[in-house]
């Protein structure tokens, strides 16, 4: 796995735990699996979307200044 690949899978989880509110680990093979219950895996639709990744890639300050109004 390369780096822009783990990175994808990175925000993948991130992102799924936080649109489910459900805790996401990734197994040894790298599937990404939910923590409770029945540890089933993590679907597609769960994620981001293009306009997440490019939030995700966006320096903090750059969030606050867009959230606060600014530069729009």
């Amino acid at each position: 796995m390369d780096e822009a690949a783990w990175h994808r899978q990175r925000a993948h989880a991130i992102l799924a735990a936080f649109q489910t509110g459900r805790p996401v680990f990734a197994n040894s093979d790298g599937v990404l699996r939910y923590v409770d219950g029945a540890c089933e895996p993590v679907t597609d639709d769960a994620g981001p979307s293009e306009t997440d990744l490019a939030t995700i890639k966006r320096p903090w300050w750059r969030r606050v200044w867009l959230w606060m109004g600014g530069g729009s």
